[in-house]
């Protein structure tokens, strides 16, 4: 398991039972969907037709996704310090984010999530 995968189910223990707010976890992925025509013994799948599928929110958003009572919009990248970088369209998405008048983190620690969530 991830750190960041450890810290997010830190946030959910810490914060998912709250009743003045929800979050989700925000899983983007992608992958080819066709017509099945084959796999081969050491597993490569053959498609006919194939397409790429893209689902959730787009390359950038934020780990957790999230609301507060009374409507508030919550964005939360996390990030393990020293161990993972941010990049560029995480950055835009947060400014996104902030410039339309929700709450948007890049969370390294408890303390920042904390802050924008406020004490359990």
């Amino acid at each position: 398991m991830s750190l960041e995968s450890t810290f997010g189910q830190q946030i959910l223990r810490r914060h998912g039972a709250r009743n003045d707010l929800r979050l989700f976890r925000n899983s983007v992925i992608s992958g080819w969907v066709g017509q099945f025509v084959s796999r081969s013994p050491s597993g490569i799948v053959s498609l006919k037709h194939a397409s790429m599928l893209h689902g959730g929110l787009p390359e950038g958003s934020a780990d957790y996704i999230g609301i507060r009572r009374g409507g508030g919009l919550l964005s939360l990248e996390i990030k393990k310090e020293g161990r993972s970088k941010t990049g560029p369209l995480q950055f835009a998405w947060r400014d996104m984010i902030l410039g339309l008048g929700g709450e948007a983190v890049i969370a390294k620690n408890m303390d920042e999530v904390d802050e924008l969530l406020g004490e359990p």
